[in-house]
């Protein structure tokens, strides 16, 4: 798992950065050069295999690899190619996953908090 970068500037000039993130901030008050962890409460990462999944963890003191759990945020990007998904651990916020479909696709866990999250 990689962080994106520690401020949306440099999320945004990663090249593996997914096209489509940044609509989801449009209209935030976000300081593109600050840190993001003291603006959204953590970083946005990506993940880049299913290992990197029991790194992601619910309430449930349990990994999402192991257990489904309500997401706080849970987008779609790029039609389908990439998901994003945030826990948010505090008022503050938490960390962002990016999650590519391939990826997404081999997790029950997280397919099923995806849909449960939805409802």
């Amino acid at each position: 798992m990689i962080n994106l970068g520690e401020s949306f500037a440099e999320v945004l000039s990663n090249a593996k950065y997914p096209k489509g993130l940044h609509e989801l901030f449009d209209g935030a008050e976000i300081d593109e050069f600050s840190d993001l962890a003291p603006q959204i409460g953590g970083y946005i990462f990506l993940c880049e295999s299913e290992e990197d999944l029991k790194l992601i963890n619910t309430p449930y003191d349990k990994p999402i690899s192991e257990v489904a759990c309500i997401l706080d945020v849970y987008e779609e990007l790029e039609g389908g190619k990439h998901y994003l998904i945030g826990l948010m651990e505090s008022n503050a916020g938490g960390n962002l996953y990016v999650i590519p479909k391939d990826i997404f696709e081999k997790s029950q866990t997280l397919i099923l908090s995806f849909k449960i999250s939805k409802e």
